[in-house]
């Protein structure tokens, strides 16, 4: 019954993701002013709906997707794309649940997208950005470009959850796509 609690805690935060944030660089969301407590877990939120779904976000104008939770589960991270729905530039975005804080981890220098599910283990956050696949910690030091798109597309990667130095990712090739495997530390694709 916990799991599906939990399963229930993470769909709703996933759902409401989505609708929108505001803020810059470790600034706190405008109007959190409820906060909802399940499973331990204290959340911060807008408004809920007749479902049960919260809102996190107020996004207004831009457009939050990718919502993954931290592995101790306090924070979520998300893609915040500037100019509405999938409409660049995008950043990745942490927001603390328990207090509503964002911090800016990867800025707007171009798009920049987290996966929703095996993006972030312990420390690391790995994303797709313009120039290839990439490699963050949490707190947004150790900035690291593992491999450049070239004449392909690289896109979607997520961590192995037991050794983060693999990364799977697809490879975009015209109109074949394949699932590809790099090792960060060699910086090849196996």
């Amino acid at each position: 019954m916990k799991f599906i609690n939990f399963l229930l805690i993470i769909l709703l935060i996933s759902m409401v993701v989505v609708s929108g944030c505001v803020g810059q660089n470790s600034q706190p969301a405008v109007n959190l002013n409820k906060t909802a407590s399940k499973n331990n877990l204290e959340i911060k939120y807008f408004e809920q709906r007749p479902d049960g779904a919260i809102r996190i976000t107020n996004c207004n104008s831009k457009s939050c997707q990718n919502p993954v939770f931290s592995p101790d589960s306090k924070e979520v991270l998300f893609t915040r794309f500037l100019n509405g729905y999938n409409k660049g530039p995008s950043e990745l975005v942490k927001m603390e649940l328990l207090t509503g804080n964002e911090t800016v981890i990867v800025k707007a220098d171009g798009d920049n997208v987290n996966v929703p599910y095996g993006s972030w283990i312990d420390n690391k956050i790995t994303f797709a950005s313009e120039s290839g696949l990439s490699v963050v910690n949490s707190d947004g030091s150790g900035l690291l470009n593992v491999v450049n798109h070239g004449n392909v597309l690289k896109i979607e990667p997520v961590f192995n959850p037991i050794d983060t130095n693999k990364i799977v990712f697809e490879n975009v090739e015209g109109v074949n796509h394949f699932i590809k495997l790099v090792d960060t530390n060699s910086r090849k694709e196996l």
